[in-house]
């Protein structure tokens, strides 16, 4: 039976859930004209509702504090959860599906914790779930990989999706500055959370990879299968000489796929300048796809921000509108596979790769030999070396190196035992490679 109105419950008003009111709202005909459907925000929950005043409230027939008030209102057919967190947000979610309502949802930690439970309540209770938010923000990559690429099979996944790294390691890279200026200077201009560890640590952008993953490759993937490296310990130093190889440095979420394995990082990596990821910069988002038979795609946008990703959200809300419109409900399949692979999920460390190494020691005769037979002795082949001619404190100079593909295992008993000489006068710092 066909529905002439949507009607739509948006939880959480704050930046997202504000702009997807507006969204819907302001660009209410838009949709119409190219849908033939008429969505209309009919409920707004918030905790804070009766402190919340602009144009858009006077629009929307319901405004309470409490999601309990919309889940018995069968005229409201989407449940928009934008309040984020991996608690009550999993509440209202299962709450929604089993009161037989779709939900949105931009909440990429829960569904990377609980995708399991909450797809399979959805099938359950055949309604279907929304998510294009969870990763890059404006980019619509959720939909790509679940259908316009159904076809091929995806070898790998390049992705900046975190755009407060990206823009701290941007500004390291071009202004010298040092990493906890500039992560200031990020929260200030509201690119950073007052506690930024979930950005810094890798743990956003580890939860994003483990979604896209997961619809790539056919298989529930969890975030703790996910190795995960933030960008804290990243020095100027480090950018620098980066550089003079004329290539960058950027937090990556990488997923490799060989024969029947996949390995999945968060990790700084170095790009060739050449790279297409090497020029996306700021808070910027891009994601590179290698499918086996439309070769290597990049998207890329902004992947944060009220108007970017009420986009996604309100995208999401269309499709499942005109789903519910024409009957055409699929709720089978929210990861874009009906029964999961038998790909093997593996270690960064066990998929080859070269890499970049400094080691501060000591000035003295004999150390680049020393180092250099270490890291044959354990099958590292270096390619390139260089030993810096200036001391700044008159004691240690850096030794550089970048080495042919090893595996990750090897380089780190070498590590390990270049580390513990006393020749080694800081920790080792490896940065893995793609180029």
């Amino acid at each position: 039976m066909s529905l002439d109105v949507i009607n739509v419950a948006v939880v959480g008003y704050g930046v997202v859930g504000s702009a997807t009111v507006q969204t819907l709202i302001d660009n209410y005909e838009v949709v119409r004209r190219k849908t033939g459907i008429s969505i209309k925000v009919k409920a707004i929950v918030d905790l804070y509702i009766d402190k919340r005043d602009d144009k858009y409230l006077p629009h929307v027939e319901i405004k309470s504090k409490s999601y309990k008030d919309i889940l018995s209102d069968s005229s409201i057919s989407i449940i928009v959860e934008l309040i984020g967190g991996v608690t009550i947000a999993k509440e209202i979610m299962l709450e929604a599906i089993r009161a037989g309502k779709s939900v949105v949802t931009a909440n990429k930690a829960l569904l990377a914790i609980n995708s399991r439970e909450i797809f399979e309540e959805a099938k359950k209770h055949n309604v279907m779930i929304g998510y294009e938010a969870s990763v890059g923000g404006g980019i619509p990559i959720i939909r790509v990989l679940k259908d316009d690429l159904v076809s091929n099979n995806i070898n790998d996944i390049y992705g900046i999706i975190n755009g407060t790294c990206n823009y701290i390691l941007s500004r390291m890279s071009s202004e010298g500055k040092p990493f906890d200026e500039i992560l200031g200077d990020a929260q200030a201009k509201g690119y950073a959370e007052a506690n930024p560890t979930f950005d810094i640590d890798g743990i956003d952008t580890a939860h994003k990879i483990a979604i896209l993953s997961s619809i790539a490759f056919s298989k529930y993937i969890p975030y703790e299968s996910v190795d995960v490296e933030g960008i804290r310990d990243i020095s100027f130093t480090d950018i620098q000489i980066i550089s003079e190889f004329d290539c960058t440095l950027k937090l990556l979420a990488i997923a490799k796929r060989v024969d029947n394995k996949v390995a999945i990082s968060v990790r700084p990596t170095i790009i060739d300048n050449d790279n297409l990821l090497a020029s996306v910069n700021g808070v910027f988002n891009a994601v590179m796809l290698d499918g086996d038979r439309v070769g290597k795609t990049l998207f890329y946008g902004r992947g944060a921000g009220g108007d970017a990703t009420s986009s996604a959200v309100a995208g999401d809300v269309v499709a499942i509108a005109k789903a519910l419109s024409s009957g055409n409900i699929d709720a089978k399949t929210p990861l874009g596979f009906t029964e999961e692979s038998d790909i093997t999920i593996v270690s960064m460390d066990s998929i080859p790769s070269s890499f970049y190494l400094r080691f501060m020691v000591k000035d003295e005769i004999g150390v680049l030999s020393i180092i250099t037979n270490i890291l044959a002795k354990n099958g590292v082949s270096v390619y390139k070396a260089l030993q810096r001619d200036f001391s700044e404190d008159g004691k240690t100079v850096p030794l550089i190196f970048m080495t042919h593909e090893v595996e990750g295992n090897l380089l780190n008993k070498a590590i390990k035992e270049i580390g513990e000489l006393s020749i080694v006068v800081e920790k080792p710092v490896v940065i893995r490679m793609e180029i």
